[in-house]
This record gives C-alpha cells, sequence and structure tokens, in this order.
C-alpha cells in the first residue's frame, strides 16, 4: 500500500520504466522469433509486477480524492486509517504530532496496518 505521495511518484517512475522495458523486451523476443504465447509466459512474472503496482497507484489516487471503499468488517480498518491520513494530505510526522506520540509510533502501527489496534487508540486516531 502506497502511503506517502513520494512514494505515489517514485512508484509511477517506476511501473512507467517497466512498462517501457517490458514492451522493449517483446519486441526483442518477437524479433528472435518465439511465439506469443512464449513471449507472455516469458513476461509473465514482469507483467504481474506492473499490473500489482497499478492497482495500488489506482488505489492511491482514490483515495486522495476521498473515495474509500465500504467497510464490512475490521479486517481493512488499518488500511482505512492509512487512507484517511493519506486523504487529508499528512504526513507521518504530522499525524504523530496531532496524536501526541513519536513518528516512530505511526510509522510501525501503518508497518503492520494497525495491527492488534485497540479501541481506545482507534478512537484517538478518529
Amino acid at each position: 500500500m502506497i502511503k506517502t505521495e513520494r512514494q505515489y511518484k517514485n512508484l509511477l517512475k517506476q511501473v512507467k520504466e517497466m512498462e517501457s522495458s517490458l514492451e522493449n523486451l517483446r519486441h526483442q523476443y518477437r524479433a528472435e522469433g518465439h511465439s506469443d504465447e512464449d513471449i507472455d509466459i516469458l513476461l509473465q512474472a514482469t507483467q504481474t509486477w506492473i499490473d500489482k503496482h497499478k492497482y495500488d497507484i489506482d488505489y492511491y489516487e482514490r483515495i486522495k480524492k476521498g473515495d474509500f471503499d465500504e467497510i464490512t468488517n475490521f479486517d481493512n480498518l488499518g488500511r482505512l486509517f492509512i487512507a484517511l491520513r493519506c486523504a487529508k494530505d499528512l504526513s507521518q510526522r504530522k499525524f504523530a504530532e496531532m496524536l501526541d506520540v513519536d513518528e516512530s509510533v505511526v510509522s510501525r502501527d501503518e508497518q503492520s496496518e494497525y495491527y492488534g489496534l485497540t479501541l481506545s487508540r482507534a478512537k484517538k486516531i478518529l
């Protein structure tokens, strides 16, 4: 999950570069006489990487616009907290200041997507 604008920009650049590399490899393999089916198999892992990161980019762009998925259980509550912080354009540092905790606490919580979050901490975040 993308959590910062810097991660977003870096990932956009990486995906663009990977798409270009993928297309170059596709042309190279065709020139070498490989079938389209063989080329697809050869490039499947790279295409999967691109698709996964495009999904992450799309999700980040949606949350920045305030378009959140509906929460039907608590399994994705941590992702929602991260999404809300991103939508408010708050850095982890600024968010930590608002919560009166060290920035490392927010970083650790987001690494685990707030796994094990207590109700009292959730209230403080909201």
